[in-house]
């Protein structure tokens, strides 16, 4: 004898495949509600990875490639792009990096304005910081400082602790597990959390 409640079965949400974009690497964001796939930064020039969204979730810092050459093939550069838009028009982002060099890794801290990457001049490897500033009719990132000098060693920014004052970076080697370090930068203090904190 049947129930007189019958209970449907729940349907599975599927989730969308991104769209092909050559084979480069994209950023797509997953709508949670429907399981809907976005992709942000599809049909842009270049790999454009690694992104880094603000504590509002209103903006998102990511890098990438659009400007390397045959003689730089390594340049990285900074984008900003605005995430929390209800527009059917995608923001792919504005430039924020313009030094020669691979500017890369890029996390927001310590403040809300505040930028911190990787980057490398000369030979060296550091990670360093700027404020976002507005100007010139767009927007671009203020004087630069240097927080951790990596030296030849490959060194990136993982996250800013809840203090803002202490910075965790990982260095080594870039083509293996990394060594994670935990920078008090008011009192120039340094702690070593042990190797293999952070993949190649």
């Amino acid at each position: 004898m049947s129930s007189p409640l019958s209970v449907r079965p729940q349907k599975r949400r599927k989730a969308v495949a991104p769209p092909s974009d050559g084979g480069r690497r994209q950023i797509h964001r997953l709508e949670r509600t429907s399981g809907e796939i976005v992709c942000v930064t599809c049909g842009e020039p270049g790999n454009n990875q690694r992104p880094s969204i603000n504590a509002s979730g209103v903006s998102m810092l990511f890098e990438s490639d659009r400007h390397a050459t045959w003689g730089r093939p390594d340049e990285t550069e900074l984008y900003l792009a605005g995430v929390a838009t209800r527009s059917e028009k995608l923001d792919p982002g504005r430039r924020l990096s313009f030094t020669p060099g691979p500017d890369a890794r890029p996390i927001f801290g310590p403040g809300p304005q505040m930028v911190t990457w990787s980057q490398r001049e000369d030979g060296r490897y550091r990670v360093v910081s700027a404020t976002i500033r507005s100007g010139h009719g767009g927007i671009l990132l203020g004087t630069t400082g240097v927080l951790v000098d990596g030296g030849a060693q490959w060194v990136e920014p993982l996250a800013w602790g809840a203090d803002g004052r202490t910075l965790v970076v990982a260095s080594g080697n870039p083509f293996a597990v990394l060594t994670g370090t935990a920078h008090d930068l008011a009192e120039r203090a340094t702690r070593t959390l042990g190797d293999g904190i952070a993949p190649a």
